[in-house]
């Protein structure tokens, strides 16, 4: 049982061991992302877009037009309840 477990482990740390060490390999030869700017301590930068961050488009009336009933709702009962429990 000793003897399985220890060469079940032997076997994983040589597996996580290649990776790391692939991992390595690559990074060393392969850029990643749009790389660094000149002097920087990093090597990488990403660039991420994120679409419809203005706001603009049709969804967004329906979302303002769906908030505004919501709130109606929520005045109306609140208006209901304070008649009701005062």
């Amino acid at each position: 049982m000793l003897v399985e477990t220890g060469a079940a482990t032997a076997a994983d740390y040589g597996i996580k061991y290649a990776v790391i060490q692939a991992g390595a390999d690559r990074a060393a030869t392969e850029s990643m992302a749009y790389g660094g700017p000149e002097g920087a301590a990093s090597v990488t930068a990403y660039s991420i877009d994120i679409a419809a961050a203005d706001g603009a488009g049709a969804s967004s009336i329906g979302r303002g037009v769906a908030a505004a009933a919501l709130f109606g709702l929520g005045a109306l009962l609140a208006g209901v309840a304070r008649r009701r429990f005062v």
